[in-house]
């Protein structure tokens, strides 16, 4: 057992967990403010970041896991076996992956369980089901891509480096008559503001 103990100078920063030795299991203590924790590929963790708001990110794509939940305390399984516990609260912790998909981790009061996305948790295994495939054929969803940068061939370099980073979540329809599939949502209080700003999109 390797442990790591945060402390108040280690908020905001993120630490790295590693396991040589595939015996090695990490147990990780946070603090009761924001926590980053980088997973690495192999590693075993116990991850106790205890005040949530807490950024964890694992190695691998979302659809490289399987979940379950023991009261509590979640675990994420690897297709290398390598594993990830980490204890939920009532205030989400986001579970990053590789592949861009982001979810919170927390205990839904409302449902009396702990859910991951829009997925509730089961003492059964299951696979994460928000991988970001929206259709039923498991097949991955398409990603617009763009020749280069010189589709824009307007914009300064200046203004390039210093575009807002918009990041698209899942929709919440609040109308039936709205089916969009993600959205993000940015605002200004000048008048006809949003025109003179430059987003950048990963995907």
């Amino acid at each position: 057992m390797a442990k790591l103990i945060l402390g108040n100078n280690d908020i905001g920063k993120t630490f790295t967990i590693s396991s040589p030795d595939p015996g090695t299991v990490w147990e990780v203590l946070g603090t009761n403010s924001e926590d980053k924790i980088q997973i690495n590929a192999g590693a075993n963790a116990k991850v106790n970041l205890l005040g949530g708001n807490d950024k964890i990110s694992c190695s691998g794509n979302a659809a490289d896991y399987k979940v379950k939940a023991n009261g509590s305390t979640v675990t994420l399984t690897h297709s290398d076996n390598s594993k990830i516990t980490i204890a939920a609260s009532t205030i989400a912790n986001t579970i990053s992956f590789n592949d861009g998909v982001s979810l919170d981790l927390e205990i839904d009061t409302t449902l009396g369980a702990v859910v991951l996305g829009s997925q509730t948790l089961t003492a059964t295994e299951a696979d994460i089901a928000d991988t970001g495939d929206s259709d039923d054929d498991n097949s991955p969803d398409p990603v617009i891509t763009y020749p280069t940068i010189d589709y824009l061939p307007d914009l300064t370099e200046d203004e390039m480096a210093n575009a807002t980073l918009a990041i698209l979540t899942p929709y919440t329809p609040t109308y039936d008559s709205i089916t969009w599939d993600y959205s993000y949502y940015y605002g200004e209080s000048g008048d006809y503001a949003l025109l003179r700003d430059t987003f950048t999109f990963l995907g």
